[in-house]
């Protein structure tokens, strides 16, 4: 299972009908300004974590420390938004914003373990909060050690709630009115989690690296649901053909699963396949006609649309190469498109995916180009026509650029291994109470594909000594303790 983050809201000035600046609750808005929900703010404003602005915690104490809120200051009346904090860094410094933990109380675990939070609200009465600077020889808490809760549509309440029917969230005040909350607590305790969600993706605390810049227009899911009761979502679905027709399910697009309150699924986590065919580089792809040999596509539990959550590579997507250009040898101009229907044969010419060659960087899903749904003036992006609903029509990638409209199929950002995020912490658990350290840390797969390797309790009950997990959850191991009761 991979890591997933929220989208945040943010405050709009009524005045001019903009949004003045991305937020992590209502509270950071002023009283002139209103609160919007992530859902109800365009698609590349608040995506990212690093496009929140928080605050810092300004004495010496607290080491002049970016950081969300006040709680976490150890001079709580210090603290006061600063420009040049977000969640994920503070740009003034390129240090990295630092969170509280949670320490479990003695009388309840003679080691007191602890965890990342994102703010002291988050323990419960068995746990202590402990602000940033308490104890300066723990390792920090950073933003994608931060569990966040998760919004799901409450009709899926008397059935397993899916990764479909749910989305990572800050709290409830971001959950749309047919959503119900479950605070990050809640979720790190619960059997079968849909989704593990964190502040940020790991890769976001890199300083050196380049924060990507979001697309315009990216496509969103439509999705199937039950034709006696449409406001029950059964799954997500790119083209009305991944419904069961037959089986009295019928297809919503995007805007149709909006106008009914649901949130349309985020396309990057959508389940996809594997060209399994030798002749092919074995990455993950979209769809059969993307493979050299189509009949050896096949559907795999680790394929979303943004990459292999084993190995963390990137999903890989055909390409129409300018007919002109191939013949006097020109490689570099091509389009990343969805499926061989983009292509504008034969001024075009059709390539399957591939990874990266000598001349081809390869076709990402942040650089497939997408059509379409244009209906009254408006466009919703979509994968082909089959992700319509009447009465819009489809129109390609190229046409609705000749008229100023580009559609991403999603957003650039990180790519993580979920092993690394996620799994990793269980090997280690697995590891040291079985004194077996010769197969497990390199059988991703078989530890992946295994439900029970995956316990989000962990992050809570964990004894263990992993002083290199600070992935999920700090534990105190022997030597730390040690100094925290010299502290």
């Amino acid at each position: 299972m991979s890591i997933a983050t929220p989208r945040f809201g943010g405050c709009l000035n009524p005045n001019t009908s903009e949004l003045d600046f991305c937020a992590m609750s209502p509270n950071d808005c002023a009283t002139t300004t209103n609160y919007m929900k992530p859902d109800e703010i365009s698609q590349n404003r608040c995506s990212s974590a690093s496009q929140v602005e928080v605050g810092r915690c300004d004495s010496t104490i607290d080491d002049k420390l970016c950081t969300v809120n006040k709680s976490a200051c150890q001079i709580a009346p210090k603290h006061s938004k600063d420009g040049t904090c977000n969640v994920v860094h503070d740009s003034s410094s390129d240090g990295m914003t630092r969170y509280p933990y949670c320490r479990t109380l003695p009388a309840f675990d003679a080691d007191q373990p602890f965890r990342c939070v994102l703010s002291e609200e988050d323990c419960t009465e068995r746990e202590l909060a402990i602000q940033i600077t308490t104890f300066p020889n723990e390792d920090p808490c950073y933003c994608h050690q931060v569990p966040t809760g998760m919004c799901y549509l409450t009709a899926t309440a008397s059935a397993q709630i899916t990764t479909d029917s749910s989305f990572c969230a800050v709290d409830a005040y971001d959950c749309p009115d047919a959503y119900a909350f479950l605070s990050a607590t809640q979720l790190l305790t619960m059997e079968s989690p849909p989704r593990y969600c964190r502040l940020c993706e790991r890769g976001q605390n890199n300083t050196s690296i380049e924060q990507p810049q979001y697309h315009e227009q990216i496509v969103e899911a439509g999705g199937c649901v039950a034709s006696n009761n449409p406001g029950l979502l059964l799954r997500c679905a790119l083209e009305y053909t991944d419904c069961q027709l037959s089986n009295k399910e019928s297809f919503k697009s995007a805007p149709q699963l909006r106008a009914m309150g649901i949130i349309p699924c985020p396309v990057d986590e959508m389940q996809v396949g594997r060209c399994t065919s030798s002749l092919d580089d074995g990455d993950c792809t979209n769809r059969a006609d993307s493979c050299l040999i189509p009949i050896k596509f096949a559907v795999e539990d680790s394929c979303t649309v943004h990459k292999d959550v084993i190995t963390g590579m990137p999903t890989t997507f055909g390409h129409c190469q300018n007919s002109e250009d191939i013949r006097n040898e020109i490689w570099d101009n091509y389009r990343c498109v969805w499926q061989e229907a983009e292509c504008d044969i034969p001024m075009e010419l059709w390539y399957p995916a591939s990874g990266i060659k000598n001349w081809f960087q390869g076709c990402s899903c942040e650089e497939v180009v997408t059509g379409g749904c244009v209906y009254d003036g408006e466009v919703h992006c979509a994968v082909s026509e089959l992700g319509c609903a009447d009465p819009s029509t489809y129109r390609n990638a190229k046409e609705l650029e000749a008229d100023g409209t580009v559609c991403h199929l999603c957003h650039p950002k990180v790519r993580n291994k979920a092993i690394d995020m996620v799994v990793d912490y269980n090997i280690m658990n697995n590891d040291n109470n079985n004194n077996n350290n010769n197969d497990n840390n390199n059988d991703s797969d078989s530890i992946l594909k295994s439900d029970d390797s995956i316990d989000n309790k962990d992050l809570l009950n964990n004894n263990n000594d992993n002083s290199n997990n600070e992935d999920l959850l700090h534990n105190n191991n022997s030597n730390s303790n040690s100094n925290n009761n010299n502290n």
